[in-house]
């Protein structure tokens, strides 16, 4: 593992920051999962929101849609299909047993095909069409200030649609018209550089500030109702408290990023798909086989739970990313939206 402090032209490149944000991201996504008691509901105040970031801050407006609607097949509906074969499997199993009979697996089939926030897989459908959204915001609505206004529209209307009672839409929709404005928010700082004097310039400064911003309205948030902010399961609590923190936690994380340019990190946001869609496989595995061999049973101290959620950590990336590298150079790489 090695280490490289970024300079001025980590910013233009791409693949460097952006995707060691993603990687970033996705450990955080694992760790949330894992449920390490202190750490989760931080964690939970930007993780997802930072990838719905991220995909706006690369998306690039054409007016060809049948081109874009190819593409985004391609690189998210394809690979959503393919990889969710040992997660429907997993799923199944744990829901009806070995004895599932026909029914069982027709149900979960419908489950998969409708996507109502079917397993951690309900992400993959949700930025599928919150870029076929932005697409529509960005065809319609010339004027960044209006693609803004639109975007906060639309996802007050599924905030107080979720505060109602409101049930996920079939792939998701509401959550990918709720996290619009992180998306055109994104795209309106890459269009004008925006991140530039945020991130390169006086950049410590920058990163505990917004890092500090992020803890404060997140904790604000989470102790006035004791709920975390989770969009699996449409809760936002107080929505601006929840806007703010999970602005500032995206900064810091791409402060962060630019600053500290860590291989495999890298690698993980370069190939996050796969680590996304299987880590919660590979993880009620591990537990099973803790199970069986009776280590890591609660009750717990804490320090045991840290070290059995690194463990799991590990042991969840050492698996998957030599299984990615095996599926990327073969001709299966399609699933990966390769």
């Amino acid at each position: 593992m090695s280490i490289v402090v970024a300079d001025k032209k980590l910013l233009t490149n791409r693949i460097d920051w952006i995707d060691t944000a993603k990687g970033y991201g996705m450990l955080c996504v694992i760790i949330g999962h894992l449920g390490t008691p202190g750490i989760s509901a931080f964690i939970y105040t930007f993780h997802m929101p930072l990838f719905f970031y991220l995909s706006g801050f690369l998306f690039h407006h054409q007016n060809n849609i049948s081109h874009f609607l190819l593409r985004k097949t391609k690189s998210l509906v394809i690979p959503y299909f393919c990889l969710a074969i040992p997660v429907f499997f997993n799923e199944l199993f744990l829901n009806h047993g070995v004895n599932f009979q026909m029914n069982d697996l027709w149900l979960e089939f419908l489950r998969l095909l409708f996507q109502k926030r079917y397993t951690n897989l309900w992400f993959i459908a949700s930025l599928f069409f919150a870029n076929c959204f932005l697409f529509l915001l960005c065809k319609f609505i010339r004027i960044s200030s209006w693609k803004f206004i639109g975007a906060i529209l639309l996802s007050l209307s599924v905030y107080f649609y979720w505060k109602k009672g409101g049930s996920p839409l079939p792939w998701n929709m509401d959550v990918s018209l709720f996290v619009l404005p992180f998306m055109v928010v994104a795209k309106i700082m890459h269009d004008n550089k925006i991140l530039t004097n945020i991130i390169v310039k006086h950049k410590e400064k920058y990163f505990i500030l917004f890092l500090l911003s992020n803890i404060a309205f997140g904790g604000i948030n989470y102790f006035l109702t004791g709920e975390r902010f989770d969009l699996y399961y449409s809760s936002v609590n107080y929505i601006l408290l929840a806007y703010i923190a999970a602005f500032c936690g995206i900064i810091w994380i791409l402060i962060l990023s630019n600053y500290a340019f860590i291989r495999i990190i890298n690698y993980i946001g370069n190939n996050s798909l796969l680590i996304f869609a299987w880590h919660l496989v590979i993880k009620n595995c591990l537990e099973r086989l803790y199970d069986i061999f009776n280590i890591f049973q609660p009750p717990l101290p804490l320090f045991v739970v840290l070290i059995r959620d690194v463990t799991s950590l590990v042991l969840i990336l050492l698996i998957l990313i030599p299984l990615n590298e095996l599926i990327l150079h073969s001709k299966l790489k399609f699933i990966l939206g390769k």
